[in-house]
C-alpha cells in the first residue's frame, strides 16, 4: 500500500483483479485488529470483463397470468439466491428459453411435486378461486 496523497492510498492487487480501480480514499480504509480465528475461504467466483458476475436461477416459487390489453401474459417468480432470498418476476417464455432445466418433467422443486405439477396445481386452485362464489 503506497499513499499517492493526503487522503488517498494505492493498493496492490493480484493480476486476477487487476481490472478493479485500486486507488482508495481513506474514509474507506478501516484498521485491521489482527484475530487468529479469522480465516478466509477463497470463493470461486468468476467476474466478467464488465465486473458483473453470472448468476443463474435456483428455483420457481410461483406463476400468475396477467390480462393486459386482452393479452394473457405468463410470469413466474424466480428464486436467485437462498441466502438472500432475492426473487423477481420474470416473464415466463423468457424463463423457458434461457433456463428450461427449470421446467423439465424430471426436476423437482421442494415440495416434491415437478415443476410443471406444481405450476398446474397453482393454476387450477386460481381458477377454482374464482369459481367459488364468496360466502355472504
Amino acid at each position: 500500500m503506497w499513499r499517492i496523497g493526503p487522503a488517498a492510498y494505492e493498493i496492490a492487487l493480484p493480476p486476477h483483479l487487476g481490472n478493479l480501480h485500486n486507488v482508495f480514499h481513506v474514509s474507506q480504509l478501516r484498521k485491521y485488529i489482527v484475530d487468529p480465528t479469522h480465516v478466509l475461504e477463497d470463493d470461486d467466483v468468476q467476474i466478467r470483463e464488465d465486473l458483473t458476475i453470472g448468476v443463474g436461477p435456483v428455483r420457481i416459487l410461483d406463476s400468475q397470468v396477467k390480462q393486459l390489453r386482452g393479452k394473457e401474459i405468463r410470469t413466474v417468480k424466480v428464486l436467485w439466491d437462498e441466502a438472500t432470498q432475492e426473487m423477481t418476476w420474470e416473464m415466463e417464455d423468457v424463463m423457458r428459453r434461457s433456463y428450461p432445466h427449470l421446467f423439465t418433467g424430471g426436476k423437482e422443486n421442494p415440495s416434491g411435486m415437478t415443476t410443471e405439477g406444481w405450476l398446474e396445481n397453482s393454476l387450477k386452485e386460481w381458477v377454482n378461486d374464482i369459481k367459488t362464489p364468496p360466502n355472504n
